[in-house]
């Protein structure tokens, strides 16, 4: 029967969504090495993730919400306020994939008894996520009169190279180590991030709103 309210006079009555189902799934390769040659050890490895994502869940109300100002109008059936998802914008389902990429090298260098020198470098690629059906889209300019239906954005990961550069000195035969380091590292746009989002993208989702007298 949808959602039913009445502001500061009753709670809510029913309900505006139904059931909600989350479910994501990640695959992942990983592979490592390690090589040791004279006083240097290398470590190189790499790693693809694969997610899907999949979502029903109609987080705009498909059922409709009923605002009414008082019990009065309630009980005389005279709305003040109706909210609902239009035919053809209301499909809560999203079948959501996404591909993360990463590969790593780093030598640690034994440069003398007493330093440890680390150089590394780490390299990660996200790509943009994509819906089965090509449920995606996006205001690419503020001033844009509609959304764009395709890509939701242009990938800034592609140049995602990350170094870093360590050194550890340890005197006093190890009892003691003074340690310090620089790196730079990325936090990606992933599904985890935008998931609540693209569920309430038009023309996919479509709200409209009638306001009564």
């Amino acid at each position: 029967m949808g959602q039913i309210d009445v502001p500061n006079v009753l709670t809510s009555l029913g309900f505006r969504v139904d059931p909600s189902v989350w479910r994501q799934r990640g695959y992942a390769l990983k592979e490592g090495y390690s090589l040791i040659r004279g006083n240097h050890s290398y470590r190189m490895g790499g790693e693809w993730t694969y997610y899907r994502y999949n979502v029903y869940s109609c987080t705009r109300g498909c059922n409709g919400i009923y605002e009414f100002r008082d019990v009065e109008n309630l009980l005389l059936g005279n709305a003040r306020r109706f909210e609902v998802m239009l035919p053809g914008g209301d499909d809560p389902l999203r079948d959501l994939r996404q591909h993360l990429f990463g590969v790593y090298l780093q030598d640690n260098w034994q440069a003398r008894s007493d330093v440890t020198i680390n150089l590394g470098l780490r390299y990660e690629y996200a790509s943009v996520p994509t819906e089965v059906d090509g449920k995606t889209a996006n205001l690419r300019n503020f001033t844009d009169p509609e959304v764009t239906v395709g890509p939701l954005y242009k990938n800034p990961t592609a140049k995602s190279f990350s170094p870093r550069v360590g050194i550890v000195w340890a005197p006093q035969e190890g009892r003691t180590s003074i340690r310090g380091g620089f790196g730079i590292f990325y936090e990606h746009p992933m599904l985890y991030n935008i998931r609540t989002a693209l569920q309430g993208l038009p023309p996919f989702t479509l709200v409209r709103r009638i306001d009564g007298a």
